[in-house]
């Protein structure tokens, strides 16, 4: 969850500073464990100051290279044994794919650990046929959600490695919102603009918190199933989104998290779909991976046991849409007073102005799917 915190901050600095610099707020959603696993595929190639770098940006102090590699296998086989044994409610895909120029030296030990993930494909003289055949492996993933992910500025003739990843989810609400209470509302960007959000509506069961130390109510509508639930951070005024966010730590979440309780709610979040797509090299190297993009500087010898790769780019694509049966995958310190009593029962968590949202894993408490819905647009 860290790295997943870590990368939402900085991507969410970068848009709040464009969105500052505009008429309009943006909307933001990516899919952290799919950036994750791909920057775990290029942890595994990498030696010397390039995998320090990757190690620390992935948490992976406490774990050597060959631990990293098990616990990959672990989950992976994991996920597919759940999957076969009819054992999820919900349909969550998530897949990674080495792609090699043909004519690269693969070292053996890269062949053997990763052999179903690798694919050798003909850059230098097929570009096109090359770009084709990843990107309708991301599509297969993501049931055709996500289309033309490389093109012709990511994959070239001088192209030698692409590391891929692609996740999907779907799952259909516990408790799902009834068609006939959906209703255009109100929906406050901010303090001085408005728009008209399609809002679901139901009132039930669900755990809450008010949380003081985000200044924000925290809601969990759980999928079916129970495995994975979708969370709503919802601040306390239009314009408390930054103050949230300032406030959001590893350990701030995870007491939200932790701090929530059954109540009768009745719960409004707007109906919507969201595509997005984000060049990664600019936040990843403010986290502090400047070497992989750095043609000196960048060692991936682990690959093929020479130096000379370096990656050009990362390009992030999601897609998400929420709707009445489930979801398709600051410095201040003036504090607002914020009422912290638990309420007997019966609270009103109605998404009408700037929220964050994410779609948690219970069993690997992980963060799948994240982002801002900041503009019914």
């Amino acid at each position: 969850m860290q790295f997943s915190l870590n990368f939402f901050k900085k991507v969410f600095a970068a848009t709040q500073s464009d969105v500052q610099s505009k008429s309009a707020s943006e909307n933001l959603f990516f899919s952290p464990m799919s950036i994750y696993s791909a920057l775990l595929l290029a942890y595994f190639g990498a030696n010397n100051r390039t995998e320090d770098q990757l190690t620390e940006i992935l948490g992976l102090q406490n774990m050597d290279k060959v631990g990293a590699v098990q616990a990959y296998k672990l989950v992976k086989f994991t996920r597919q044994l759940m999957r076969v044994a009819g054992l999820v409610k919900y349909d969550f895909d998530i897949a990674n794919r080495f792609y090699f120029n043909e004519d690269e030296n693969i070292r053996p030990c890269i062949k053997d650990i990763f052999n179903e993930d690798i694919e050798m494909l003909n850059f230098a003289f097929q570009p096109a046929e090359s770009r084709t055949r990843i990107n309708q492996w991301v599509e297969d993933i993501t049931r055709n959600k996500i289309k033309d992910l490389v093109t012709s500025d990511t994959i070239n003739a001088n192209t030698r490695i692409a590391l891929v990843n692609a996740a999907y989810f779907k799952g259909q609400w516990a408790s799902q919102f009834k068609v006939a209470n959906t209703r255009l509302t109100s929906f406050a960007i901010n303090n001085k603009e408005e728009g008209v959000a399609n809002m679901m509506f139901q009132k039930g069961r669900f755990r809450h918190a008010a949380v003081e130390e985000l200044q924000a109510n925290l809601l969990e509508m759980p999928f079916l199933g129970g495995d994975v639930s979708f969370f709503a951070l919802l601040p306390k005024g239009n314009n408390g989104l930054e103050e949230t966010v300032s406030r959001l730590t590893l350990d701030t979440l995870r007491n939200a998290m932790a701090s929530t309780f059954p109540l009768t709610v009745d719960v409004g979040i707007p109906k919507f779909r969201l595509e997005q797509t984000l060049s990664l090299r600019n936040v990843l190297v403010k986290m502090g991976l400047t070497d992989m993009f750095d043609s000196l500087a960048a060692d991936f010898s682990g690959f093929n046991g020479v130096p000379g790769l370096k990656f050009d780019e990362a390009t992030h694509k999601a897609f998400i849409e929420v709707n009445e049966e489930g979801s398709e995958a600051a410095a201040a310190t003036a504090l607002v007073a914020f009422r912290m009593a638990r309420p007997l029962d019966g609270v009103r968590f109605i998404c009408d102005h700037p929220f964050m949202f994410f779609i948690y894993d219970n069993l690997s408490e992980s963060i799948l799917f994240m982002g801002v819905y900041r503009n019914p647009k």
